[in-house]
């Protein structure tokens, strides 16, 4: 563990100085390449400007003097080959990729492409390509003294490691034999050996002296445990009976709740029952009187107790007694004033429109009632003389309220009727029940009649 971290960070350093050679000898090579293709290119100038390709290969043959550069080439501007100087004869160079001034690298050569200027005109381009041999050579002798170093560093950091084994490790895994054994048996009477005077020695004291507090501590801790389980089953007993009662009186709130919820059902059930018994005896009551206007009048009684007894009747049937599903209550009571007016589905199509909503008890009478009213109006006044049309119901959320639309495209109101200030029961009925319930009734223009009454929205219980 000690010779690792070692031998890592010599192995990074040697990396790092031989990358940093590698890269100064290339940047080295790079110039003197640099250099003599620009000290050729002037000396060949005049030869390429006067067409004198022998005065340029005698030029370029002075490169044979020096060992890296291994060929050149004088380019003509139109990419001809003009002149040429090979150290080596066999094979044959492409330079057509390293006419763009530049230094190129490829596996065993770097090449170097500079223009050839006569005063401000390029005439030329010279081509240079030396070796890389001196520069891997140069790279493997880095590599030999290296290692070497490493190698001794790693003798020497070896030796080091293993005296100072005996000095430091064997003690520690003394400690670590004696802590395993308290680990794995849990007995805090066993004690590390001693071995030198110096910290180790120390360190061994004071664990030995922790043991033995741990040792009187576990004892005491083992007493607190013995009656800590006796009060936590005495309390458990306690929790058990507690859990027990608690069940018991659990029970009969279940059962107190069914019965109230029965009873309920069977009051919603008994009010529904009275209010048909009542809408019975205005029935037969507007039977035996002649005049039209009461006649009509109890008639209209009749449908509004009829309503009433609908929003109880759809409470004891629904299985959360608390609210109603406006949907299924608007669908029952368009259906009920069709059959109580007589009115042909085929002439008059009536369109309910209701998001899911519910709503309770003294919200629902009141909007039933509100709703009754106004359908009753279209479908009493709105299509005289068997005329067609459609009547839509719309109950949706509008912003911070709930949004109901009762409009036809009948005949409309009468131009004598004041809605806001209305003489009839009907509307004057619709009126007060908005108020009950902080609403806002409203009338549009247009063909036939739109009432658009707003409700607040803390009245009902959005979803399904």
């Amino acid at each position: 563990m000690m010779v690792l971290p070692s031998a890592i960070a010599l192995l990074l350093a040697c990396i790092a100085f031989i990358g940093y050679a590698l890269i100064a000898a290339r940047s080295q090579l790079a110039g003197e390449i640099q250099s003599v293709a620009d000290i050729v290119g002037i000396n060949s100038a005049a030869a390429i400007v006067f067409m004198d390709p022998e005065a340029a290969r005698e030029t370029l043959s002075a490169l044979g003097a020096g060992s890296r550069v291994q060929g050149a080439w004088l380019i003509q501007p139109d990419g001809r080959l003009f002149a040429e100087y090979r150290r080596e004869k066999t094979g044959t160079f492409s330079f057509d990729r390293f006419l763009s001034p530049g230094t190129y690298r490829t596996k065993e050569h770097m090449i170097v492409s500079r223009p050839i200027l006569a005063g401000d005109d390029q005439v030329g381009t010279i081509v240079v390509s030396a070796g890389l041999d001196d520069l891997y050579h140069s790279l493997r002798r880095y590599g030999i003294i290296v290692g070497s170093v490493m190698l001794a560093a790693l003798a020497l950091a070896f030796g080091l490691s293993t005296r100072l084994e005996r000095l430091i490790s064997h003690p520690l895994l003394n400690l670590m034999e004696t802590a395993a054994r308290v680990s794995s048996s849990g007995d805090y009477s066993a004690r590390a050996q001693r071995e030198s005077d110096d910290e180790l020695g120390q360190l061994t004291d004071n664990i030995n002296e922790m043991l033995c507090q741990i040792e009187e501590r576990d004892v005491a801790l083992q007493g607190v445990n013995e009656e800590l389980e006796d009060r936590v089953e005495e309390r458990t007993e306690e929790l058990e009976r507690e859990v027990q009662i608690r069940a018991g009186t659990e029970q009969q709130l279940r059962a107190s709740l069914a019965e109230k919820d029965v009873m309920l059902k069977e009051i919603h059930h008994r009010v529904k029952n009275n209010l048909q018994v009542i809408s019975s005896l205005l029935s037969l009551q507007s039977s035996h009187v002649e005049n039209d206007h009461a006649r009509k009048a109890l008639t209209t009684s009749q449908n509004r107790l009829r309503s009433i007894a609908l929003v109880h009747e759809m409470f004891y049937q629904s299985e959360d007694l608390a609210r109603i599903d406006l949907a299924s209550y608007l669908a029952s009571a368009t259906s009920y004033l069709l059959s109580a007016y007589g009115v042909d589905p085929q002439d008059v199509h009536v369109k309910v429109d209701c998001s899911p909503m519910h709503v309770a008890i003294d919200t629902a009478v009141p909007l039933g009632l509100i709703a009754h009213e106004l359908m009753s109006n279209a479908l009493k006044y709105a299509f005289p003389e068997h005329r067609g049309g459609e009547v839509r119901i719309a109950l949706h959320p509008h912003g911070s309220s709930v949004r109901l639309i009762v409009d036809d495209d009948g005949v409309g109101l009468p131009s004598d009727v004041r809605w806001d200030r209305p003489r009839s029961l009907g509307l004057q009925l619709v009126h007060s029940l908005t108020r009950q319930i902080k609403g806002n009734i409203s009338l549009t223009g247009g063909s036939g009649s739109c009432f658009i009454v707003d409700i607040p929205g803390r009245y009902f219980d959005l979803g399904d």
